[in-house]
């Protein structure tokens, strides 16, 4: 359960049934012969911040499940992925690159910074795509996007990079984290 101030959810329901309407679906009139409207996943993206106090009212990856046992996204995950990161670098593309955290690693060591700025919600994930769910099959899915935002002397900056945290919510995992 999500306890922190979420402006925009709202929104995020009232799009929920512009898109779906009474009918359960969304669809074009017969008379413009469009395909139906088709509703594979639902996302939902907070506003960027504007001021510090909207930073300090964003999610954090410090989030944890509704009894408080543990966190959404665990230390030693959350660490591993990191560390990933910054050891991973891709080769053979037009742009070979590697993600810098150097000027703001020490920032984005701390689950803090990182911020909840969306959700989404898939019901066939990896997608709706018939060649992907022959090949890989498909489970409904919530995926959390994580973003770095940090205060420079007053100014926020929303990082470009994301970390998309994927859960079922149909089976639950197998594993446990502690």
């Amino acid at each position: 359960m999500i306890t922190r101030n979420t402006r925009g959810t709202a929104v995020a329901v009232a799009m929920i049934g512009l898109l779906l309407g009474p009918a359960g679906k969304a669809g074009a009139s017969k008379q413009t012969q469009i395909p139906p409207f088709d509703v594979n996943d639902l996302a939902y993206l907070w506003l960027a911040p504007t001021s510090a106090a909207d930073v300090n009212e964003l999610i954090t990856a410090e989030l944890t499940v509704a009894d408080g046992s543990r966190r959404v996204w665990p230390e030693q995950i959350f660490t591993m992925l990191l560390q990933t990161a910054q050891d991973t670098s891709v080769e053979g593309s037009v742009r070979p690159g590697k993600i810098d955290f150097e000027e703001f690693k020490t920032d984005f060591e701390k689950p803090a910074t990182w911020k909840l700025v969306g959700f989404r919600v898939d019901p066939t994930a990896p997608g709706g795509h018939a060649g992907f769910v022959r090949q890989f099959g498909s489970t409904p899915q919530l995926r959390m996007i994580f973003q770095p935002v940090t205060l420079v002397n007053g100014s926020i900056r929303v990082h470009d990079l994301t970390a998309h945290l994927a859960f079922s919510f149909v089976n639950p995992s197998p594993t446990q984290f502690p």
